[in-house]
């Protein structure tokens, strides 16, 4: 850690999945504890999976966790019903500061009967962030811009706000999104890639979040996160100097969006 990086203690991960399986409060506190010692000082963790809800609890022990729950679109074929309603009992029991994250990806799937229930799931999410007043963190991109723009305007998801994760969208969707309100959020490795870094450069920076997406897959054996939110203090680097501005500059800025829209 550089001395720049140590006088600003005010990085913040504005996306990250804490819950990996088998994840235990030890486990969670060695990585909070290790992204603190790079001054990452807050990290948004995010649950999407109902399976997993118990990690939420978990997640409540640590005051640096600004805490996302919701129902991801690889769930969309189980159950609605019963998955919303874990998700109220949730949030009843504890409000976080947004839902998420929810949203739809047609790259894996051709089925028009799978992309249905993903829209379906969406917007029975965005109904519910009406209903508790709380913004969404939305996965989007890959092949989903018109849907994800229809859903957007009709369930009037400007009212709510939130943050367009680990965006992947193209610059007419871009466009778009940002007069609605949202924040986007980048980390890398899209970063690098060129389309990426025109969305970059296309955003204003008073509407960017940076994130690690942690753990982003697992390498390795034994098996280890191929990215931990320490790591985004690398990715806001990497971002301040494709905006052309100061590190102590961009990171307040990102921390100040972040409370813009998650409300801590």
């Amino acid at each position: 850690m550089n001395s720049l990086e140590g006088s600003l203690k005010m990085f913040i991960d504005c996306h990250a999945h804490l819950d990996i399986p088998n994840a235990t409060r030890v486990a969670m506190k060695e990585v909070i504890e290790g992204a603190k010692k790079k001054s990452v000082t807050h990290i948004v963790g995010v649950i999407g999976d109902p399976d997993r809800y118990p990690h939420y609890r978990i997640q409540a022990i640590f005051g640096n966790i600004i805490h996302v729950i919701g129902i991801q679109r690889g769930q969309a074929m189980k159950d609605h019903s019963s998955m919303l309603s874990l998700l109220r009992k949730e949030i009843n029991a504890r409000k976080p500061h947004a839902i998420g994250e929810i949203g739809l990806e047609y790259s894996s799937t051709k089925n028009s009967s799978v992309r249905k229930r993903q829209q379906e799931l969406f917007r029975k999410q965005i109904q519910i962030a009406h209903e508790y007043n709380l913004p969404v963190v939305i996965h989007a991109g890959y092949g989903t811009d018109k849907d994800l723009v229809t859903i957007l305007k009709e369930e009037r998801a400007e009212d709510v706000g939130g943050q367009i994760h680990c965006c992947r969208n193209g610059l007419e969707a871009i466009k778009q999104i940002l007069d609605m309100g949202f924040f986007l959020s980048f980390g890398r490795p899209h970063v690098e890639e060129d389309q990426l870094a025109n969305s970059v450069l296309y955003t204003p920076v008073e509407r960017i979040h940076n994130e690690t997406d942690s753990p982003c897959g697992l390498i390795g054996d034994p098996p280890r996160a191929k990215l931990l939110p320490e790591n985004v203090v690398e990715i806001a680097k990497k971002l301040a100097l494709m905006k052309e501005m100061k590190m102590t500059e961009f990171a307040k800025r990102i921390l100040q969006n972040a409370r813009e829209v998650f409300r801590f």
